[in-house]
């Protein structure tokens, strides 16, 4: 728990220096760990008053995967690169599914013009996916995996969630995360499994404000 500061221009429902309360489960790949984090975010949500958020569950898969994405995607969007914006045409080289998780309305209906995943899934990231929607049903917690959507930090692998709620337009994500087994390695450490999310506390009491007085 504690502050942030955002360092590009805030849109509505963001602020330059906001806060974030976020769960972490270091040392696990097992699918299951998600419907602990998922479940755990949900609780949370809930006790601070949040009713109505709805899960979102997608897929990006592994690394080997995102790699053969990142051709196709560039390969795709290089046509209309020009219409792209300053930060975009940037972002094409350096990580390219940022551009998918870009605000600017142009960029948004480019990145998004082809119908579908824009990730290609391997078997493997295919079986875990499965597992995780498994384990999420069999706990009986709701999900929603027919919205196709990117988390725009480079360390995310195979499933990503969000938690949306009404009331907030465009920026309606009040708690999102997912899987990134490579980013304690990127610092120097051992590859790990990991498991996490964060919750935006602004955000979420903009959410629960929008239904009534909160708790």
């Amino acid at each position: 728990l504690g502050p942030r500061v955002r360092a590009e221009r805030p849109q509505a429902g963001r602020f330059r220096q906001f806060h974030q309360s976020g769960v972490e489960a270091i040392g696990a790949e097992n699918p299951w760990v998600y419907v602990e984090v998922i479940t755990l975010c949900l609780h949370i949500l809930r006790d601070c008053g949040l009713t109505d958020g709805v899960v979102w569950l997608s897929s990006m898969g592994s690394r080997e995967d995102q790699a053969r994405s990142a051709q196709q995607l560039r390969a795709r969007l290089s046509k209309r690169k020009a219409e792209l914006c300053k930060e975009c045409r940037a972002r094409f080289e350096k990580n390219v599914f940022r551009v998918l998780d870009c605000k600017n309305p142009t960029c948004h209906a480019i990145a998004w013009e082809v119908k579908g995943s824009p990730f290609l899934l391997g078997e493997a990231s295919r079986a875990h996916f499965d597992e995780v929607r498994r384990g999420l049903t069999e706990a009986g917690i709701p999900f929603d995996d027919t919205q196709v959507f990117a988390r725009g930090l480079d360390y995310y692998t195979r499933t990503v969630f969000e938690v949306r709620a009404k009331g907030l337009g465009a920026q309606d994500a009040v708690a999102a995360g997912g899987r990134y087994d490579h980013l304690v390695e990127e610092f120097g450490g051992p590859s790990v499994g990991a498991v996490g999310f964060a919750a935006g506390i602004e955000r979420l009491l903009m959410a629960i404000d929008a239904h009534g007085p909160a708790p």
